[in-house]
Formats: C-alpha cells, sequence, structure tokens
C-alpha cells in the first residue's frame, strides 16, 4: 500500500446501477486534523495536584483499618498489667468500645481539624512580621 491510498478511496459503478457507462468516482478521504488540546504543562499539573486528595483519603484510611486490625492499642500496651476492669475503663475512655465506624469518622475528623489547625498557625506566623 501506498501513502496516497490513505487517502483517495476508487469506487466504481456497476453498469445496471443507475449512471451508464460504469464511471468511477473518486472520494477524498481526508485524515481528520486532530484538535490541540491547549495548557499541557498546567493541566498535567493540575491534574497532579487534584489526584493528592484521594491519595491521602486512601492513605489515611489505610492506617486507620491497619492499626485496628491489631485491637486496640489499649490492650496491646498495657493488657497484663492492668485489671480487666480498669482496661474496660480505659478503653471506653479512649472510645475503642464504639462501632469501628464511628472511630472512623472520629479519625477522619481528627486528622482535618488537626490540619486545618497547624494551616491556621502557618498562616498566623506568615502574616505577623
Amino acid at each position: 500500500m501506498d501513502a496516497e491510498s490513505d487517502y483517495v478511496t476508487t469506487e466504481s459503478k456497476e453498469a445496471g446501477g443507475g449512471d451508464e457507462g460504469g464511471e468511477s468516482v473518486v472520494v477524498e478521504n481526508k485524515p481528520k486534523e486532530k484538535k490541540r488540546k491547549g495548557g499541557g504543562l498546567f493541566r498535567y499539573i493540575l491534574i497532579r495536584f487534584l489526584l493528592i486528595f484521594p491519595t491521602i483519603f486512601i492513605l489515611v484510611t489505610l492506617v486507620f483499618f491497619l492499626m485496628r486490625a491489631t485491637g486496640d492499642p489499649i490492650t496491646a500496651a498495657l493488657g497484663g498489667r492492668l485489671t480487666p476492669s480498669q482496661l474496660q475503663e480505659r478503653i471506653a475512655e479512649a472510645g475503642y468500645d464504639r462501632p469501628l465506624i464511628v472511630q472512623y469518622g472520629d479519625y477522619l475528623w481528627a486528622c482535618c481539624t488537626e490540619i486545618s489547625a497547624r494551616l491556621s498557625r502557618i498562616t498566623a506566623r506568615c502574616w505577623t512580621f
């Protein structure tokens, strides 16, 4: 196949197809020009920046559930040194006796408020000279 065959197609009509004499018709198939999407580097940086948020969310979720997969940290750290009643009191005080989804919501809320508090401290430092 030569390069010209990509752009020009010749169709021949049969003698009984309406036109006399079996004429050939040339149909040009020009390739469509690609529309260039502008802002290549800016768009790349924007997409990468926006992908930070789901990445952080997935990371925080994995950390939470991996920490809870081993049980609560109070039992792991102090299980042998406390009486069962003291252990249950500390577990309830820390909130590890609540459903896992409630603990997860509290964990996300604590992460967001901590980020917000740190950003406000940084902003306050930047504005006070």
